[in-house]
């Protein structure tokens, strides 16, 4: 059986975040009540978590060809792009 989790998104550069294996990435928004954005995902709860290196970018910022992209969103008036590196 599958849940959806939630988890901030940092606005750091990179950052690193534990979730269950085989975790299906749903979307990324900013979310009004927490005050950051956030990104959910379909999880099963059973499953070992393992670490995955997100990166955010500004639009017109360099970045690595290696990430793969999941989602856009707006926080603090700036367009943001969030990108994975492992393989989903």
């Amino acid at each position: 059986m599958s849940q959806v989790w939630k988890y901030p998104v940092a606005l750091d550069p990179v950052f690193i975040q534990d979730i269950p294996e085989g975790a299906q990435f749903l979307d990324c928004q900013y979310q009004r009540a927490s005050g950051t954005p956030q990104m959910w995902w379909r999880v099963d709860p059973g499953r070992p978590l393992v670490k995955r290196t997100f990166l955010v970018v500004d639009t017109g910022q360099d970045m690595p060809d290696a990430a793969r992209y999941l989602a856009t969103f707006e926080v603090g008036g700036y367009v943001r792009h969030l990108f994975v590196f492992e393989v989903l």
